[in-house]
């Protein structure tokens, strides 16, 4: 049977397969619009971000970037004398240079564009023993760091094994020790109790002396002085706290058995505003707190006076 002549289609010879063959360009040309997008966001993204390392480069410039930590400005907010002119602080020159030698050490990060540095220094001034709890810091629109806090105020010292150490009114520990005497502040004698940590430079300054007689000793110091009468008061002697006598020393060297702390009244013993008017009858009619005497008991049902108050 003769063959049916092959069709041209069948003639053709088949087109080797190539490396594109099984590429679609529609779908190719579907598939690249979304990546060009990307990748024109992607450049835009690069763009910003060059553009904001620029302005803050330029911003940290104008602000003292890449200047040594203790070349940067810092203002401290001093502590205030109540009723003072504007800026006057009873805080010592010395102590202030102290205290901002502390701050621009405590500076690891100078850049001004940075939180960092305000952390770094409001932790180095707590451990300093001069504020109540962290003091704050912010940056002001030149750059600089301004710091402000809860001040602790000396009230007095509180003598413990041949040192004289400050603390505050209410019994927290601040950064000073003086040789007996040498303070130029009142002291607590006698009492209970060691002070704080001294070897541990976090924990020194964040709890009260220990013990109630030197939280009593400062309470009798500070009723005095809001009555007009510390004048006079070289000490206070809390030894017989416990018993319920603190006993005031006088620059004249005398002594005044006042009794119980402000606030702890015990039977037999006259009230805290009862003994504030008999001390200032004796001042009245004597002229000094102590009646002229060696030693005065003013808690009893009577004012006692002993000696001649010429020690």
């Amino acid at each position: 049977m003769p063959r049916k002549p092959a069709s041209k289609a069948s003639k053709r010879k088949k087109k080797a397969d190539g490396p594109f063959d099984a590429i679609r360009w529609d779908a190719v040309r579907s598939r690249a619009k979304p990546i060009a997008i990307g990748l024109a966001i992607l450049v835009a993204g690069l763009a910003v971000t060059s553009g904001l390392n620029a302005i803050n480069s330029r911003a940290a410039s104008g602000l003292g970037a890449g200047r040594a930590a203790d070349e940067l400005p810092l203002d401290i907010l001093w502590p205030s004398v109540p009723g003072g002119a504007e800026g006057e602080t009873w805080l010592p020159e010395v102590e202030q240079a102290d205290i901002l030698r502390v701050a621009r050490a405590a500076v690891r990060e100078p850049d001004p564009l940075s939180v960092r540095p305000l952390a770094q220094v409001t932790q180095a001034l707590e451990e300093t023993g001069w504020f109540n709890g962290a003091p704050s810091a912010r940056r002001s629109e030149n750059g600089a760091i301004v710091v402000s806090g809860n001040w602790r105020v000396p009230a007095a010292v509180v003598r413990h094994a041949g040192w004289d150490h400050l603390v505050s009114w209410d019994a927290m520990p601040m950064p000073r020790r003086y040789g007996p005497g040498t303070s130029n502040q009142r002291q607590i004698l006698n009492a209970s109790f060691a002070p704080g940590p001294y070897d541990d430079p976090v924990d020194r300054y964040r709890s009260p002396w220990p013990g109630e007689d030197v939280a009593g000793g400062l309470a009798l110091l500070r009723l005095l002085a809001e009555r007009g009468l510390v004048t006079e008061v070289e000490a206070i002697d809390v030894k017989d706290h416990a018993e319920g006598r603190l006993e005031l020393v006088t620059v004249h060297n005398t002594r005044i058995e006042w009794g119980s702390a402000p606030g702890q009244w015990r039977p037999g013993q006259a009230t805290d505003e009862e003994r504030v008017e008999r001390l200032q009858r004796l001042v009245t009619e004597f002229g000094r707190i102590d009646g002229g005497a060696d030693l005065v008991r003013i808690a009893g049902a009577h004012v006692e006076r002993h000696g001649t108050g010429r020690r």
